[in-house]
């Protein structure tokens, strides 16, 4: 009775102070600690009871078994194996089912199946017991094999094999042979009859992100635990569905269920997606309370996730460094969280503090540190970094940090360096060779970029919008109008002006920076949609043809479309107006700028109404935009020196040269 509510202790107190001991109390003892998670004391349950004389029946082995596979006792395992060979038992089906599970719980599936094919007849129980074990490590596609041989063979699932099937579905994406065995199980009325299977339905449907049908097969369930409650949660905050998953937290609660640890790593999961700190931080609060921290690892570096997503990263490291246990998976975090905010100083800080809490960094780390240090351009860091790496052999079996230290040299601007240690990689992936591009693309040297382009797709990496991006960015940077076209025609083979707004404002930009504004505005005009980003590239392409009509109709039309303009925008009109001196245009774009547009104007703009005043001869309302203008600086000066000049002007100009002296 002890053993079977999981009072272990007491249990094993009754058994001590048994006058008389049978194979009833051993077997009885050893699986309470079986079935309750002690596989050790399971073991030295069945040594002893060896070693005092009694002999194991079906139902010891059985129990054996199961804690020799639970807990990887694969050599003990096996000397139970040898016993029943060598004692000749029957071949019990719960024993070899027991035999096959144990095998397979310890990875080794070619014994579990040589077992399994020894019996004279296979049943539901030795079919799930190898199905279990291929699910236990991770091999998905070998259980939902193991599945369809068993139907093969005209045997009906049982609730066990159910759940375990529907568990392998959701992870290899098989929706359809998961929805037929959804049908199966509507049909034999087993719904609502097992919570095993139910939980595991819940759990299909939210693994493929069909969470109102999910949530649906949850409504209907007729008793719910918390694995129920963690399932559905767990789904939404996969999905990115914060404040779903935050509902159904608070409303477990209200009926009476009390959150676990796995809870609490996904409703913090939740918290960190949709930035929602302050919930965060009452969860936190919740953690404490039931003192989960010293307890599970897992759930103090859920909350350090969640500081971080939140980019609360000072509370992050505050709850880091109050931690009593602390691991390489909690700095790494942090380290990543200020590297991924572009922190690269308080990275290396972090880094510091993490070497002297006695933590040696491995190939997480060195990968995060070298993102920060090309942040930052930390050249020196980099290099230091990168010796640590060769003296530790790193770089020969950890590919992540390898990759990290090409995007750091390229970052850098140290390309020679970057091209050396991407040479040498073992192996490559499209992540590291547009590191490599997007270097050479920011340091103007188009030709080398659209070598790594063409060399990635010959080894047969698809480019991705990024990759598009950085080698559209190289051919605006040379002014390789045909080499754009290549990769224009690439682009459009893949869909992407449609999918992503970045690389339609990218192609925009290079055929506008290479003249070809003709071609610019066609791939404006066929944009799925437009923000005034893409209108303010359209208008600066014009801007360098000098064709101040067509950028001022622009403008005009994209206020008809209602598309407010932003400081840049209003920039490039303003200049155009001051050029061309359309004076009362001019005033009345200003003039919109907070009334219509609700921008106040900053120096640049108040520049442009001076240069425009200045060339039209207002001299008087260039120097009351002056006198209104906070801060000036040196170009509102040179800006009306310069108009003095043209309109001969001599006396205000000579003032002016004598007032911007004195305070510029």
């Amino acid at each position: 009775m002890y053993g079977k509510c999981g009072a272990t202790e007491k249990a094993q107190q009754v058994f001590d102070d048994l006058a008389v001991r049978n194979a009833v109390s051993w077997n009885a003892l050893m699986a309470g600690y079986a079935q309750n998670g002690h596989s050790q004391q399971a073991l030295q349950c069945y040594e002893q009871m060896s070693q005092e004389g009694f002999t194991a029946d079906a139902f010891t082995l059985v129990c054996v078994l199961k804690a020799c596979g639970n807990s990887g006792a694969l050599e003990k395992g096996r000397k139970v194996h040898d016993y029943i060979v060598h004692e000749k038992l029957p071949k019990d089906v719960f024993v070899v089912g027991a035999l096959v599970e144990m095998y397979a719980h310890c990875g080794e599936f070619q014994k579990a199946q040589e077992v399994f094919d020894d019996l004279p007849f296979q049943t539901v129980i030795t079919w799930t017991a190898l199905i279990t074990g291929y699910l236990q490590h991770g091999h998905f596609k070998e259980a939902f094999c193991c599945f369809k041989r068993m139907l093969s063979k005209s045997l009906l699932p049982d609730f066990v094999t159910l759940a375990c099937i529907l568990k392998a579905c959701g992870h290899i994406g098989a929706l359809n042979e998961g929805q037929e065995i959804h049908a199966f199980i509507v049909r034999e009325q087993i719904t609502g009859k097992d919570v095993l299977v139910s939980n595991a339905l819940v759990d299909m449907y939210a693994r493929f992100g069909a969470l109102q049908k999910a949530q649906g097969l949850f409504n209907d369930l007729p008793s719910l635990d918390i694995v129920s409650w963690n399932i559905l949660i767990t789904g939404y905050a996969q999905h990115a569905y914060g404040n779903e998953a935050l509902y159904c937290f608070e409303k477990m609660q209200e009926m009476g269920y009390f959150p676990d640890a796995v809870t609490f790593m996904c409703i913090l999961k939740a918290c960190g997606s949709i930035s929602a700190i302050e919930k965060g931080q009452k969860v936190h609060v919740q953690v404490l309370k039931e003192g989960l921290l010293d307890k599970h690892a897992s759930v103090a570096n859920a909350l350090l996730d969640m500081y971080i997503k939140c980019g609360a990263l000072e509370k992050a490291k505050v709850f880091l460094c109050g931690l009593q246990k602390q691991d390489a998976v909690s700095w790494n975090s942090l380290l990543s969280g200020y590297a991924q905010k572009g922190q690269g100083r308080e990275a290396l800080e972090c880094f510091s503090h993490m070497q002297a809490a006695g933590f040696s960094p491995d190939a997480v780390t060195y990968a995060c540190i070298l993102s920060a240090c090309g942040s930052i351009r930390a050249l020196d860091k980099g290099r230091e970094i990168h010796s640590q790496l060769l003296k530790g052999q790193i770089l020969r079996n950890h590919v992540v940090a390898a990759y990290a230290l090409v995007d750091m040299y390229a970052k850098c601007g140290e390309l020679e360096n970057a091209q050396e240690v991407f040479e040498e990689l073992p192996v490559r992936n499209l992540v590291v060779w547009t590191s490599l591009l997007a270097g050479f693309a920011e340091n103007k040297q188009g030709d080398e970029a659209f070598s790594c382009f063409e060399r990635l797709q010959l080894e047969g990496f698809s480019p991705d919008a990024y990759t598009f991006a950085c080698t559209l960015k190289a051919c605006s940077n040379v002014g390789a109008a045909e080499k754009g076209q290549i990769v224009h025609t690439a682009i459009a083979k893949q869909g992407l002006l449609e999918k992503d707004k970045v690389i339609g404002i990218t192609l925009l930009d290079m055929y506008a920076s290479c003249g070809m504004i003709l071609e610019a505005h066609n791939v404006f005009d066929k944009l799925p949609a437009r923000d005034v980003v893409t209108w303010s590239v359209l208008m600066v392409g014009y801007v360098q043809l000098g064709k101040v009509e067509v950028v001022l109709t622009l403008f005009d039309r994209m206020i008809r479309e209602g598309m407010k303009p932003d400081t840049v925008t209003l920039t490039i009109v303003l200049n155009m107006c001051s050029r061309r001196g359309l004076l009362s245009r001019g005033q009345t774009y200003f003039e919109n700028m907070s009334k219509g547009f609700g921008i106040m104007p900053s120096v640049k703009h108040q520049n442009c109404m001076v240069d425009l005043f200045g060339r039209a001869g207002h001299f008087e309302k260039a120097m009351t935009m002056i006198s209104s203008s906070t801060p000036l600086n040196s170009i509102t000066w040179l800006t009306l020196l310069s108009a003095c000049r043209k309109s001969d002007n001599a006396k205000l100009g000579a003032w002016v040269f004598e007032t911007a002296s004195q305070i510029v």
